[in-house]
């Protein structure tokens, strides 16, 4: 009997069936849906900025002349409530409503000079007003307002007055050319009509910047 080797060809191995199955490359998002997602994101951050502004921030306009050189008509001003509380020498926005205010009917710009229970004494000077606060220890303080414009004469005649509770005193910077708490269309100011404090120049852009 002969003897003879078989050569036997295995059959080649179908990948077919694995390349099927393999995984493939996950296809790309289309452009105009990744720029909708950033137009959403935009549209949400861009409604969470206005919520905080419109509940902790406002916009207004200074009207005439009262507090030169400080602001001048026509800037904007940002001004915030939140959690505040008035202190000497800070500039508030105020809208004296529910009384006889004649002409004013805008909100009002001006510095709290006093609050309440402290006592306001304002004497003139050489023609510049002298104003001192005595607060509730009984220490009297002069004001040291070297933002203070004088010109003109004095329109208002030596005073001395305190401060009821729950209210503020106020005055302009232009000193001569204010209505403010010296006058009776202004009086003290009920903190409930304090809109908030000042805290940035807005406009004009050389000007703006934070307001201390």
């Amino acid at each position: 009997m002969s003897n003879y080797r078989q050569n036997k060809t295995l059959p080649e191995k179908d990948n077919s069936s694995e390349a099927e199955t393999g995984d493939k490359p996950t296809p790309k998002a289309p452009i105009s849906s990744s720029i909708l997602d950033t137009l959403e994101m935009f549209v949400f951050a861009l409604c969470v900025v206005v919520l905080i502004l419109t509940s902790v921030f406002r916009l207004c306009t200074v009207s005439g002349a009262s507090m030169e050189n400080t602001f001048y008509a026509g800037e904007k001003l940002i001004i915030s409530n939140f959690f505040y509380t008035p202190k000497r020498a800070d500039v508030i926005v105020f809208h004296q409503t529910g009384k006889d205010t004649g002409d004013l009917n805008e909100p009002l710009v001006k510095r709290v000079i006093a609050t309440e229970g402290e006592t306001v004494s304002i004497q003139y000077q050489n023609d510049k007003m002298i104003v001192s606060v005595t607060d509730l220890n009984g220490n009297v303080i002069e004001m040291e307002e070297d933002y203070v414009k004088y010109e003109g004469m004095p329109i208002y005649a030596s005073q001395t007055v305190t401060v009821p509770e729950n209210h503020v005193f106020v005055m302009g910077d232009n000193r001569n050319n204010s209505k403010d708490s010296r006058h009776p269309q202004v009086d003290f100011v009920d903190e409930r009509r304090i809109l908030g404090k000042v805290v940035f120049r807005l406009t004009p852009f050389s000007r703006m910047g934070v307001v201390s």
